[in-house]
């Protein structure tokens, strides 16, 4: 029987009483202590252990005297009884081995587990058995078999598959030594295959339209399995349900516009107009091209409204008016509204005045023009005239009006009572002229103006009635007595101004039969009234060879001799006459020089061509083109290159000829600087009014250099923008430090700056990233000081948490350091620099893994290396840096970083990448492994000058410096190719990015 022995307590109270100077006593409290009878152990061995209940006292003890009291003060509890563990003992029990005479396991105290011991079997000997560990087998031989073959249905939806092993060679199935094969002839393998079935899971697929998720049981093939979700990639494709429906696209018509809104303007029906295109499953207005059909044979029918208008009419009051209907054209006059002013009387549609001047012909000379008639409104007639005047060319004498006659014309056209004569000079050949127009000139004379009329002169002519003045031909003649006509000069009378006649050769007399003035014909000169032909003569000087000869590709050129003077021969006269006439004569003399043969540069848009010409050639051969800096040659034309690319975890951005920039991807926070948040799936132009020098990318934000001051955009978590505050900007804002900067670059949630070889970075600071030596964060580098000791730096790149700088030839590394990536030989963070590598010539930052160049061109690597980053065929992490395996054979160009893989370009311009690979970042055309930890090669054939990493997608600048192709993650676009399709290789192209 075990006894359990407790301590019990028990509190006595006493009265106290007490007096003045009384005293008062503390009374003692005794304890007990018990022991518990507890059931007898019957446990069996392999019963194990169990916890029993107290079923009575055995004893009570007061603890302060030690003596035993009765049972009384150590009462049984009711509740929470004391317990006991009890265990079963050790033991053995026959069992049965195949082969054996007898066979035992044991059970150790309070264990309910037997075991069977090689000691305690006795194999039977006699016939052949012999022991082996716990078995008893007779000696033979046994064939061994390999592994069953590796599953290659290891992902969720693959189905199921026979798994095989082989024989591989045959041994003693006691001493397991090998023997020779032919023991084993004749064994088969019993179990030569082996079911293996899919894991259950869910598994994306890339289908025609998109992805789809499907969630299969094990060993479920995937037309099995049960669509669970699906992502529709294609372009005009939408998800509905569990389906990728093609987008349709509906024109929305409005009204035209009413023209007929003007009284009296018509009818008019018209087709509505098409106003836009809409995206059917949800009204979202989309690019016109979508909806082909842009008519329809819906109409509106538009009439102009009924109105009215004044009329017009002279001498009425102003109450006339005409209308127009309801969809009409035309105004109808309104007779009724026509009121004439008093003295008028209403005559239709209009006031005639009561009283009107006489007309109407009478005889075929009389006209009445003069006089009144008065409006009779009893008879509605007019009274009758009596006055009268005469028609046109004739005039009123008494009643009689008669022909004016010739040499005379009728006065004004009112009244005819007045008979006209012509000016002197003059006369009319019409007995009824009415006007002084009418009056022509007599022979002799002409018409000056209507009332003047001149003698026509010496030399000149006029016949009777004619207006004009004619002059006379060479050898004739007019005189003042007669000149109606010209006469010949060889009949003219012999008087005081008469010279001898010489018919004239050449030229033509302008003053009748006197030689006063000549006019020769060209090439004839006057001399004593006479014209000869002239003719000139030069002096010339040498001859005179231009500046062609030394300029290629100019031609030939004749070159004539200068003339010094010139002088005009004409019968036995000459004269001193201009340069001019000498210059073309044959005795002038030329020669012929040529341009040698050689090369001309020539401008063309933004370079220069070379062209080659043979001596006196201007055929030109072009022997090359050079283009400006900045510009790459594109067949025959200098257009803009690709100058800097910059990536980040989700968006890209290149750099253009001339300071532009085109980003793309993500906008979330606007750091495409297009001026929405819309992800851009091709390259858009950043803020249009910089021209930067030098940009960065960096987690939702980008900055840049423009005239050595920095701006950023984006967001602007702990400050990394620089301009005091912590508020996203969806413009470029200027940094609050505008001191020349040579270079900025971008990280997750920090920013640094190189100004004159020294850094200052600002944001985060968690992990003294800034380098300052504190771990405050800065929202402007105002508020930061230059990092101590980087005194020559010429190249600076970040990380998740922590900062490098190429110092000279040596790489500086500051801030977090769990993973070793700041490559010094510890895991100590550090808010100072420490050095990571010497003779270096290249540094570059992932997340938490840091890479350099050194000066043999040989690629380092160190820090997290958990998806092969580093590139040195492991996995483990290292402290400093560590050599990447000779895959990336050197010379290495360059090397970048992204958040877990790292590319680099070798010397021959191929492009190599090792690390993460689980959106196909590697380029190398698989997502097998999902990581790699040795270099691999970019797919696709193309040659690089620059490569970048970024989150999960990977770009190249190629060797003609002008196309980007980018592989990998492309959900928000970030591959620029006008898709979000996930990309393996570089098989697609930036859009958009060369202008």
């Amino acid at each position: 029987m075990k006894l359990f022995i407790v301590l019990l307590t028990a509190l006595l109270f006493a009265g106290c009483s007490g007096g003045g100077g009384g005293g008062s006593s503390t009374p003692t409290v005794p304890t007990y202590s018990a022991e518990y009878q507890f059931p007898a152990n019957d446990m069996q061995p392999g019963d194990g252990e169990r916890v029993v209940e107290a079923i009575g006292v055995l004893k009570c003890v007061d603890t302060s005297s030690g003596q035993e009291v009765d049972l009384s003060h150590c009462p049984m509890p009711t509740d929470n009884k004391p317990t006991s563990t009890q265990q079963s003992p050790s033991g053995f029990r026959d069992v049965v081995v195949d082969g054996a005479t007898s066979a035992r396991e044991y059970v150790e105290a309070g264990s309910a587990v037997w075991i069977l011991k090689p000691e305690f079997i006795v194999c039977d000997f006699s016939n052949g058995y012999t022991a082996v560990g716990v078995t008893c087998k007779i000696p033979g031989y046994e064939s061994v078999y390999s592994a069953y073959s590796s599953p290659t249905k290891i992902l969720a939806c693959d189905g199921t598959e026979l798994l095989t092993r082989t024989y591989q060679t045959c041994r003693n199935n006691i001493t397991l030594e090998q023997v020779d094969d032919t023991l084993c002839a004749g064994q088969t393998d019993p179990n030569p295959t082996q079911e293996y079935k899919s894991p259950a899971g869910l598994r994306i697929f890339n289908v025609a339209e998109g992805t789809q998720t499907v969630q299969c049981i094990a060993g479920q093939e995937k037309a099995a399995g049960t669509v669970v979700d699906v992502t529709c990639t294609l372009p005009d494709q939408h998800k509905s349900g569990l389906s990728c429906l093609n987008d349709t696209y509906s024109s929305v018509f409005r009204d035209p516009v009413n023209s007929k809104t003007a009284v009296c303007s018509g009818t008019e029906t018209l087709n509505r107009v098409y106003d836009y295109c809409r995206r059917d499953h949800d009204n979202v207005v989309v690019d016109g091209s979508k909806c082909p059909t842009k008519t329809t044979t819906d109409n509106v029918t538009y009439k102009s409204p009924y109105g009215t208008r004044p009329l017009n009419i002279t001498n009425s009051d102003g109450t006339a008016y005409e209308e127009c209907q309801e969809g009409q054209t035309t105004f109808a006059a309104v007779p009724s509204s026509v009121v004439c002013l008093p003295g008028n009387h209403v005559n239709g549609l209009s006031c005639d005045s009561d009283i009107i001047a006489c007309t109407g012909l009478e005889s075929d000379a009389i006209k009445a023009l003069t006089g009144d008639r008065t409006w009779n409104s009893g008879t509605s007639t007019y009274e009758t005239c009596v006055a009268r005047t005469c028609q046109d060319g004739h005039y009123l004498t008494g009643s009689t009006c008669s022909e004016v006659g010739v040499g005379y014309y009728s006065d004004t056209l009112i009244t005819r009572t007045q008979r006209l004569q012509c000016p002197t000079n003059s006369s009319t050949s019409s007995t009824t002229s009415s006007l002084i127009g009418d009056c022509l000139a007599v022979s002799g004379y002409y018409k000056v103006t209507d009332t003047q009329f001149d003698p026509v002169g010496l030399g000149h002519y006029s016949g009777n009635l004619d207006n004009n003045r004619n002059a006379c031909l060479s050898g004739t003649y007019s005189d003042i007595t007669d000149a109606s006509s010209c006469k010949s000069c060889d009949n003219k009378p012999a008087n005081s101004d008469t010279v001898t006649y010489d018919p004239m050769e050449y030229g033509v007399s302008t003053n009748s039969c006197s030689y006063a003035s000549i006019t020769c014909t060209s090439g004839y000169k006057d001399h004593n009234y006479s014209c000869h032909p002239v003719s000139y003569v030069g002096q010339y000087s040498d001859f005179f060879n231009p500046d062609i000869t030394t300029i290629s590709c100019s031609g030939t050129e004749d070159n004539p001799r200068t003339v010094d003077s010139c002088e005009m021969h004409y019968s036995t006269q000459s004269e001193p006459v201009a340069n001019s006439y000498c210059e073309s004569l044959p005795e002038r003399g030329t020669t012929t020089s040529s341009s040698p043969e050689g090369d001309v540069t020539e401008p063309i848009p933004n370079g220069s061509a070379t062209y080659h010409c043979l001596a006196g050639s201007t055929t030109k051969s072009e022997v090359s083109r050079t283009c400006d800096s900045g510009y790459v040659l594109n067949g025959q034309n200098c257009e803009m290159k690709v100058e800097q690319l910059t990536l980040t975890m989700q968006h890209t951005c290149a750099r253009l000829s001339g300071g532009k920039v085109k980003c793309w991807g993500d906008n979330t926070n606007s750091q495409i600087g297009d001026g929405t948040t819309a992800h851009s799936f091709t390259s858009k132009l950043t803020s249009p009014d910089f021209n930067f020098s030098q940009f960065s990318s960096g987690s939702g934000y980008s900055c840049g250099l423009s005239e050595g001051a920095v701006f950023c955009i984006g967001a602007n978590n702990f400050g990394k923008l620089g301009d005091s505050s912590t508020t996203n900007r969806t413009t470029y804002v200027p940094n609050t430090e505008q001191t020349e900067t040579m270079k900025i670059v971008a990280g997750w949630s920090h920013t640094c700056a190189i100004n004159s070889g020294k850094v200052k970075c600002w944001g985060r600071n968690s992990n003294g990233q800034l380098g300052d030596g504190t771990t405050v964060d800065k929202t402007h580098p105002m508020a930061s000081t230059y990092v101590t000791g980087i005194t020559n730096a010429t190249m600076i790149s970040l990380g998740q948490n922590h900062t490098c700088a190429l110092d000279g030839t040596t790489i500086k590394c500051w801030g977090w350091n769990t993973y070793g990536q700041l490559g010094n030989g510890t895991t100590t963070t550090s808010s100072t620099p420490v050095v990571a590598m010497t003779n270096a010539k290249f540094v570059a930052l992932g997340a938490s893994h840091s890479c350099g160049i050194d000066n043999s061109n040989v690629a380092k690597c160190w820090g997290l290396n958990t998806m092969g980053q580093l590139g040195d065929t492991t996995t483990t992490n290292r402290s400093s840096p560590t050599t990447v395996n000779t895959a990336l054979v050197p010379p290495v160009n360059s090397i970048h970083a992204g958040f877990q893989h790292t590319c680099a370009v070798q010397s021959n311009n191929q492009v190599k990448c090792w690390g993460a690979n689980e959106s196909g970042q590697l380029g190398n055309n698989t997502t097998t492994g999902l990581h790699t930890p040795t270099p691999q090669l970019v797919q696709g054939g193309a040659l690089y000058t620059q490569v970048v990493a970024g989150g999960y997608h990977s770009c190249g600048l190629r060797t003609d410096e002008k196309t980007v192709s980018c592989w990998g993650l492309n959900d928000k676009g970030q591959l620029g190719d006008g898709s979000s399709t996930q990309r393996l290789t570089p098989a697609t192209t930036v859009q958009g990015l060369i202008p």
